[in-house]
């Protein structure tokens, strides 16, 4: 049964990553992002994924409001992250993430858990 754990485990499908550009996108898979992800969609929706990993900046192309959101590519106070499509933690609450990834933001940080206290104050 494909969907036996789909309760207790949410699967997530990762389409492409935020490290790469729009260019670096489009000439590793030959197609426009809007039919990249309708088609990954179709393809993931048939196996009981609950979410996605994809970047805030491509939830505008993301046409399915029932499939949560996972956006990595999240900094904060640093532009050290190692993406190449980032936003801010707010921006990305914009955009409709319903979960952001902030690795090196945080891990960096001369203060980790101050760092963590402004996002949440940055959200509100």
């Amino acid at each position: 049964e494909l969907h036996q754990y789909s309760e207790d485990i949410k699967l997530l499908g990762v389409t492409y990553l935020t490290s790469w550009s729009s260019t670096e996108q489009f000439e590793i898979i030959r197609e426009m992002p809007y039919d990249m992800w309708r088609r990954n969609l179709t393809r993931i929706r048939k196996y009981g994924f609950a979410g996605i990993v994809c970047s805030a900046h491509d939830i505008s192309d993301i046409k399915d409001d029932s499939i949560l959101r996972i956006c990595p590519g999240i900094t904060f106070q640093s532009s050290n992250s190692g993406q190449s499509r980032t936003t801010s933690p707010r921006r990305a609450m914009e955009l409709g993430a319903d979960y952001a990834v902030i690795g090196r933001s945080i891990t960096k940080a001369k203060d980790p858990v101050e760092t963590i206290t402004e996002i949440k104050k940055s959200l509100i």
